[in-house]
């Protein structure tokens, strides 16, 4: 029984040190990030547009979006929740220019994370080239260091972009910048 509590609490004590030492590799990485994403659809600028700022039909059409919840549909103060595999988001328009330009922010402080994405619309031709940039914040250390491992920064604005080209029925490869 001794020998069982003696590796517990090695175990145990490695573990708080793994923690310990993931926290203080986060508190030396930047809090705050910047990434674009781009993609040059064969579709009109309205119709792009139309879709972006439609986000209650976004759910038939972006993966992982399960619902949205629609708080303030006035265009330009546009409040809403997404509800989707990564939980729910609290979402707002902080300004648009139709059909030029959106800016939404995350709408909530008590996530690890916060936000904001630039959407920029400019025609390409009949086309339509959308790059989308995000400031992005990680509050907490920890947070910080699992997405650097796990995730890239641009991953939620490609797989927007690669959903939004399959809305429109055409495979992207979003560029970076």
């Amino acid at each position: 029984m001794i020998k069982i509590i003696k590796y517990l609490i090695i175990t145990l004590t490695v573990l708080a040190a793994l923690i310990g030492l993931a926290y203080a590799v986060g508190m030396t990485m930047s809090q705050d990030h910047t990434a674009t994403s781009s993609v040059t659809l064969t579709v009109p600028r309205p119709e792009v547009w139309g879709a972006i700022v439609d986000v209650a039909a976004q759910p038939t059409w972006r993966s992982g979006l399960q619902s949205v919840a629609i708080e303030d549909a006035t265009p330009e103060r546009m409040r809403w929740t997404e509800h989707g595999d990564y939980g729910d988001i609290p979402l707002r328009v902080e300004e648009r220019t139709e059909p030029s330009r959106l800016v939404v922010v995350i709408d909530g402080e008590d996530l690890p994370f916060g936000g904001r994405w630039i959407y920029a619309l400019e025609d390409a031709g009949d086309g339509t080239h959308i790059s989308i940039t995000e400031e992005g914040s990680v509050y907490n250390p920890l947070f910080r260091v699992m997405s650097s491992l796990f995730m890239s920064e641009h991953e939620t604005l490609d797989n927007f972009l690669t959903d939004l080209g399959s809305r429109f029925s055409q495979q992207v490869t979003p560029e970076h910048k």
